[in-house]
């Protein structure tokens, strides 16, 4: 090769365009056939957005309500608030950790201002177990308990992340709950609706079960269930939480239970002996963080017949009347007691 042709400039061609601009009509019909199927699915299975459900034990909330119970689904299925003619309402979700009940707690009691009576489910449940994480960003539960967004115990993150995906947008997409792989692969649709039904429920404060609790999910099923719930420690902020309710319903002259609900004797057989002792040092510090202006009612190894269990940790409806009927005596004594 010459040292002309080695020194001859390489033709370069002329800056083009397409590639430009097929990356944006790309991106542009993209976009459309994204917003277009977002709300074809919308349109085709309609559904409300998660924000606007409202549990019925909300619209019982008034200045006339005297005591409010909030938890779990053991408050769900273990507590009927129907013999208290009114003055007790009941508040459960799925999943309610200390940081979840004082959030409802606070809303409740802008809806319910004369309330004298705050029964808040205890254990190490709700001490070890973080409701944000649980829920799996399906918060509709808990905004049915009057909660917002701002509410939640989120960081600034997550709470933006929420928004996003709570939009308009694409709520549709990330909230259908039938075009799941579960629906096509381990379990098929009518399962998965019949056990988002079941979680709904509670959303009427009382779930009156006719199930017997057997071997595929007595205690020790439960129990290793739990085990998985536990992987992470968030005793720490749900301390503080309990701790800050009980040091606001003191100041407020509002009387607070803590209260254990019944298991079955296969619950506590098989549970590890940590758990319990891990509660017990964390009421002893709740004892000496706040002494007074609240009790402890610890039901856990209360004994009750198999067939009022539905399960290893829930009550059926022979169980829930057997147990409200324990209760309340001592829930009426307790509002019939001065407020201070």
């Amino acid at each position: 090769m010459t040292q002309e042709a080695k020194t001859r400039p390489v033709y370069e061609m002329p800056p083009s365009s397409f590639n430009g601009r097929w990356f944006t009509v790309s991106a542009l019909v993209l976009a459309t056939v994204f917003v277009v199927s977002s709300q074809a699915l919308r349109f085709i299975f309609p559904m409300p957005h998660p924000q606007s459900y409202r549990s019925a034990s909300l619209t019982m909330l008034s200045t006339q309500t005297q005591a409010i119970a909030i938890g779990s689904s053991h408050l769900a299925f273990g507590l009927d608030p129907a013999p208290f003619g009114g003055a007790l309402v009941s508040l459960p979700a799925g999943a309610m950790d200390f940081s979840c009940e004082e959030a409802v707690l606070r809303r409740t009691l802008e809806r319910a201002p004369n309330v004298r009576l705050v029964i808040l489910e205890a254990d190490v449940i709700n001490l070890l177990v973080d409701s944000i994480d649980k829920s799996k960003g399906d918060f509709h539960q808990l905004y049915a308990l009057g909660l917002t967004l701002d509410d939640l115990p989120m960081n600034g993150y997550a709470k933006l992340k929420q928004r996003a995906i709570e939009s308009k947008l694409l709520y549709p997409i990330f909230f259908l709950k039938r075009l799941v792989p579960q629906a096509f692969v381990w379990e098929d649709a009518a399962t998965i609706a019949a056990r988002r039904e079941a979680g709904d429920a509670m959303l009427r404060g009382y779930v009156p079960s006719e199930a017997v609790i057997n071997e595929r999910n007595d205690g020790r099923v439960v129990v290793e269930f739990h085990k998985a719930d536990y992987k992470k420690d968030h005793s720490k902020q749900n301390e503080a939480a309990l701790i800050q309710i009980l040091r606001a319903m003191r100041e407020q002259g509002r009387q607070v239970v803590l209260m254990r609900f019944p298991k079955h004797h296969s619950y506590w057989e098989y549970r590890p002996p940590e758990w319990e002792r891990r509660y017990r040092e964390f009421i002893d510090r709740v004892k000496s963080e706040v002494p007074d202006g609240w009790v402890e009612w610890d039901y856990d190894r209360l004994s009750l017949p198999d067939d009022q269990f539905m399960d290893g940790h829930h009550m059926n409806r022979r169980g829930a009347e057997a147990f409200t009927e324990l209760l309340k005596p001592k829930i009426e004594a307790l509002l019939q007691t001065p407020a201070s």
